[in-house]
């Protein structure tokens, strides 16, 4: 995954081939990513744009912080799904993504608490934990033995 349009760009740690790609499900979650986060034209009265105010520029840093968070998660969600998939793993080789997928869940939640987030990029991020959450119970209760 590559999301570009703030500052800085971010790419997904998992091998390249490996699952969907942004062209087999038309766009998916890149474009709906995209969408939320997109940079937003500042324009004055005049039609001239404007320089952006120093709490605006916070407010962008820490919502880029929310992105980033949000992008690991669903890279730390996508590999949890690649490993369950990969019969000739055992639970306890799939143990380390099980971990990783807790420590991203965590982490966003903390940066959600700290930052918080707009409604589109919070619902975002809300759905990619509940979904997380969710999994994270799966494995633990034993659902996939």
């Amino acid at each position: 995954m590559k999301i570009e349009g703030l500052s800085g760009t971010y790419t997904s740690l998992q091998p390249a081939g490996v699952g969907h790609t942004a062209n087999e499900n038309g766009g998916g979650f890149a474009k709906v990513l995209a969408r939320a986060v997109g940079e937003r034209p500042r324009v004055c009265a005049s039609g001239q744009s404007q320089r952006p105010t120093e709490a605006q520029e916070v407010n962008e840093t820490t919502r880029a912080r929310v992105v980033a968070q949000v992008g690991s998660l669903l890279n730390a969600l996508e590999a949890y799904a690649q490993a369950l998939g990969n019969q000739s793993l055992t639970l306890r080789q799939i143990h380390p993504v099980v971990q990783r997928l807790e420590k991203e869940t965590q982490a966003l939640e903390q940066a959600l608490a700290t930052h918080g987030a707009d409604e589109s990029l919070g619902a975002i991020a809300r759905e990619g934990l509940a979904q997380a959450k969710a999994e994270l119970i799966k494995f633990w209760r034993g659902e996939y033995v």
